[in-house]
């Protein structure tokens, strides 16, 4: 038989100011509407249907807030961040190896 999806998630740190690459929070907002047009076309006959899980990056309160008005309610299952309480793993490392 196999194994279900449970979920998707939708971009890692592309959020805010991202590291190295981010998108607009305007175009991610249309990005996930159609992200889940998607997902309720490809489950439409399942019993299952995977969550959404976005955006997984940085919290910056604008940039969520406005996503959250450019999706829409029922567009994402799971709203993520990612918090470092240590700061920067590469600060941590630096000079070690």
């Amino acid at each position: 038989m196999g194994y279900l999806q449970a979920d998707f998630g939708a971009g890692n740190e592309l959020s805010g100011k991202g590291i190295g690459a981010s998108v607009g929070v305007a175009q991610y907002g249309k990005d996930l509407i159609k992200l889940k047009q998607i997902l309720s076309t490809l489950y439409e006959s399942s019993k299952f249907k995977p969550s959404l899980v976005a955006p997984g990056g940085f919290y910056e309160k604008y940039w969520y807030e406005r996503l959250l008005q450019v999706s829409g309610s029922g567009i994402i299952n799971v709203l993520t961040h990612h918090l470092y309480n240590l700061g920067p793993v590469m600060s941590i490392l630096k000079g070690r190896f």
